[in-house]
C-alpha cells in the first residue's frame, strides 16, 4: 500500500511543479519584478545563523508534513463535510490552509491551489498516506530551494552595505568592516540611487540587482550624499569573504 501511495505522491509532487513553474511564469511575464519566492524565505536564507535556516528544512520535512496533513484533511476537512457541502467544506478547509502559510497573498494562493490539490488527493485515495508523503514531497522541492538559495547568497556579490527593508529609498544605515563599501568611502547617511545607471528604489531592489552581477564585475554606483551627488566605481567582491558578522549586508 504505501509503495502504491508513495508512486501517487511522485506523481503529485511532479504535476504540482509543473503548475507552480507554469505559474512562475506567467507572472514573470506580466510582472517581471515579482517573485513567487516569499521575502521572508529570502531572509531565512540570507540569515547569518545558518542554524535557523537547518532548522526550518527539518521541521518543514518531518513534522510539518504529518501534523498539518492529520489537522487540514484529517480533522478540519471531515469536520467541515459533516456540516456542509462537499465542494465548500473542500474550499474552506483549502483557504485555511493557504493563510495558514501567509508569507504574503502570492505565496497564500499557491497555497491554496495546493491545498485543493492535496484534498483532492485526500478524498480520492480515502487515505492520509499519500497526501503526507506529497506533501513531504514538496517541502523536499522547496528545501532544496532553500538550499540554493543558501548557497548563491554566500557567493553573490554585495558591496557591503546595511539598511531597513521598509525604508523608501536606499539609504545606507551602516557600512560592514572591510567590505566593498568600506574600501570606497561610503557612510551611514548616504543614498543610493543608482547602479550603472539602474535606479535603486530601497534596500531590497539592491540586492536583486547585484544578484545579476558576478564577483569581479566592475560596477558604477551613484550616491547622494546629504544633497551632493557623485559617482563611485568599485569592484564586486563575493560576501563570503567578509566576516561572519557582515552577512547581513547588501
Amino acid at each position: 500500500m504505501c509503495l502504491s501511495e508513495g508512486g501517487i505522491a511522485i506523481l503529485f509532487v511532479i504535476c504540482t511543479i509543473i503548475l507552480v513553474a507554469g505559474v512562475n511564469h506567467l507572472i514573470g511575464l506580466l510582472s517581471p519584478d515579482t517573485s513567487l519566492t516569499p521575502r521572508a524565505i529570502s531572509n531565512i536564507a540570507a540569515a547569518p545563523d545558518k542554524m535557523y535556516a537547518y532548522g526550518f528544512i527539518l521541521f518543514s520535512l518531518t513534522f510539518a508534513p504529518v501534523a498539518e496533513e492529520m489537522f487540514f484533511r484529517g480533522f478540519l476537512y471531515n469536520a467541515f463535510r459533516d456540516r456542509m457541502p462537499l465542494i465548500a467544506a473542500v474550499v474552506v478547509q483549502s483557504f485555511l490552509f493557504g493563510f495558514g502559510h501567509f508569507f504574503g497573498a502570492m505565496h497564500a494562493s499557491i497555497a491554496f491551489l495546493t491545498g485543493l490539490m492535496l484534498t483532492a488527493l485526500y478524498q480520492w485515495r480515502q487515505t492520509l498516506i499519500a497526501p503526507i508523503l506529497a506533501h513531504t514531497g514538496i517541502n523536499l522541492i522547496a528545501a532544496l530551494s532553500l538550499m540554493s538559495m543558501m548557497a548563491a547568497h554566500a557567493n553573490s556579490p554585495a558591496l557591503g552595505v546595511i539598511g531597513k527593508d521598509d525604508d523608501t529609498r536606499c539609504v545606507i544605515r551602516e557600512v560592514a568592516k572591510n567590505s566593498t563599501a568600506e574600501d570606497a568611502n561610503l557612510r551611514a547617511g548616504d543614498v543610493i540611487t543608482s547602479l550603472d545607471n539602474e535606479p535603486i528604489r530601497d534596500i531590497p531592489h539592491l540586492s536583486e540587482t547585484l544578484r545579476l552581477h558576478k564577483p569581479g564585475d566592475e560596477v558604477t554606483i551613484t550616491v547622494d550624499r546629504l544633497g551632493v551627488v557623485f559617482d563611485v566605481t568599485v569592484v564586486l567582491r563575493r560576501r563570503a569573504e567578509w566576516s561572519s558578522e557582515n552577512d547581513d549586508a547588501r
